[in-house]
């Protein structure tokens, strides 16, 4: 997912966000394994669910803690009222220490890799995304 050759930038941390509506139904087994491999890889996963009922997949796929990690939402349309709480939390992540001298406060100026994944289940239609859609 993040290889030089499509990109990966040289100091920046690597995020992918990932929002589902649903669990796994393909290779449903491979889904925490393959996150776990993921984070091992040094990627931090930020976990969005959107009208789950049962997050216990949604905990294994997020990084640790997954109480920081993890956000759900109702529906589509509570989405708008998740985005500050989302990108606050990336920004901690980009800003907090790792190797290296400490980050200058605040967000601005950080480099940061990010990917969007998303569910390509057949909840997911043009229908839905109109609800998200500003008023």
């Amino acid at each position: 997912m993040f290889k030089r050759k499509r990109g990966d930038r040289r100091g920046a941390k690597n995020v992918a966000l990932v929002m589902t509506d649903g669990l796994s139904n393909v290779k449903s087994k491979r889904t925490i394994p393959e996150a776990k491999a993921v984070r091992r890889a040094g990627i931090h996963i930020f976990a969005i669910g959107i009208g789950l009922k049962k997050t216990a997949e949604l905990d294994g796929i997020a990084s640790r803690p997954a109480a920081e990690n993890r956000f759900t939402v109702k529906n589509f349309k509570q989405l708008r009222g998740l985005k500050d709480k989302v990108f606050t939390s990336v920004c901690h992540f980009v800003t907090s220490p790792g190797p290296g001298p400490s980050p200058p406060k605040g967000c601005s100026g950080r480099k940061l890799d990010l990917v969007f994944l998303l569910d390509s289940s057949g909840s997911v239609k043009s229908t839905t995304s109109n609800e998200c859609s500003p008023s």
